[in-house]
């Protein structure tokens, strides 16, 4: 994975904000690891009809990841069936 460039539509998100975080803050994606892995997915899988896509993570998935890069990934694959699992809360740490 190393060296592929980013998919532009995981990458350029829109600015993250929520009601207990009133400044306004971009956040680039170009370090995420859940970006590479859907732009890898995105690019080797594109010709192939997959029917289920298993994401496993020890860390549940943060707000950006769990409310855009998955499922931004399942709009790229409709037909799949989609589930996520994790073992601690993102805020355990």
């Amino acid at each position: 994975m190393a060296g592929r460039q980013p998919d532009p539509g995981f990458t350029s998100l829109p600015v993250i904000r929520d009601v207990d975080h009133l400044v306004v803050r971009s956040f680039g994606r170009y370090l995420d690891s859940e970006r590479l892995i859907a732009t890898v997915l995105k690019e080797d899988m594109a010709s192939t009809k997959l029917t289920h896509i298993k994401v496993f993570t020890v860390m549940d998935t943060c707000r950006s990841c769990g409310g855009f890069v998955l499922p931004r990934l399942k709009l790229d694959f409709p037909d799949a069936q989609f589930s996520v699992t994790y073992l601690k809360p993102y805020q355990a740490v």
